[in-house]
Order: structure tokens, then C-alpha cells, then sequence
């Protein structure tokens, strides 16, 4: 009986540290292909968000709708969704048990975390950038999640069809 405790401790400490992977995951991927593509793409945008505090609060102040250009919303928007497919993929295949169940998870958390973004105001970016984030973020991930955990699926089901029946 203590061996099936410890073997179900494992296996929720695997999901924690899964789940944990894939919400860090989402964040940094999006962050470092963000500044990389901003950097080539936007270098405006990019060195404003390095200057000194008081200049970026100035330039915030001349433009409330966000500093940022639509073209760089509309690709930061786009980075999210493919990281956020990704993560969800990721996060399922990794998953020990119930592997859509953990993507929806994920989702949930970064729902809640792009929630917590849109009510805590800031005026860097427009509101309508931070509302589609918190939409099209965790509906990426529950994609990638549900196609991982298809894709597992067919696999299981193409290796059972290759063993003999007894």
C-alpha cells in the first residue's frame, strides 16, 4: 500500500513540474522570439522599452494607446498563438496521465494569467492586444493539446492493431 502512495506522489509531482515546464515555456519562447523578431523588425519599439523609465513613461504619456505599433500587436499576437499551439503540445506529450486534461490546465492558467494582465490596466500596449492574448493564447493551447493528444491516440490504436489477439 505505501508503494502505490509513492508511485501516485511521483506521478502528481510529475504533472506539477509538467505543467510548471509548460506555463515557463510559454513565456519565455513568446519573450525571446517577441525581442528577436522586434529587434529586426521594430527596432524602435524595442529600444524604447530599454530606455531609461522616466522616457518611456513620457513617450506612454504622448501616445495612451500604447506604444506599440499595430504591426508589432499583430505579431506579438501571432508569436503568443503559435507558442501557446506549442506549449499545449508540448505539455500533452509530456503529460503522465490524462494528457488533454493537463493542456486544458494550462490553459486555464494562462487564461487567468492574461485575465490578470487585462485588469491590471498599464498603458504599454492597447486594450484590444491584452483581450485577444487572454483569447487566442489559451484556445492555442488547448489546440496543440487536443492534436498531441490525438496524435497519441492514433499511435496507441495503430500499435494495438499490430498485436495478435489471443
Amino acid at each position: 500500500m505505501q508503494e502505490t502512495g509513492q508511485f501516485t506522489q511521483r506521478l502528481l509531482f510529475k504533472s506539477f513540474l509538467v505543467l510548471v515546464f509548460g506555463f515557463i515555456l510559454t513565456f519565455v519562447l513568446a519573450a525571446v522570439l517577441i525581442g528577436l523578431i522586434g529587434l529586426v523588425m521594430f527596432p524602435e519599439t524595442i529600444n524604447l522599452i530599454g530606455e531609461d523609465p522616466e522616457v518611456f513613461d513620457a513617450a506612454v504619456r504622448a501616445n495612451p494607446g500604447g506604444v506599440m505599433p499595430p504591426a508589432f500587436c499583430w505579431t506579438s499576437l501571432a508569436v503568443f498563438a503559435v507558442v501557446g499551439f506549442g506549449s499545449g503540445y508540448v505539455v500533452a506529450w509530456l503529460a503522465p496521465f490524462a494528457r488533454f486534461g493537463h493542456g486544458v490546465f494550462l490553459a486555464v492558467m494562462l487564461f487567468v494569467t492574461f485575465l490578470q494582465v487585462l485588469v491590471s490596466g498599464g498603458e504599454f500596449s492597447p486594450m484590444w492586444l491584452k483581450i485577444a492574448l487572454n483569447g487566442f493564447t489559451p484556445i492555442a493551447a488547448l489546440f496543440g493539446a487536443k492534436s498531441c493528444a490525438l496524435k497519441m491516440l492514433l499511435i496507441d490504436l495503430d500499435s494495438n492493431e499490430d498485436q495478435p489477439n489471443d
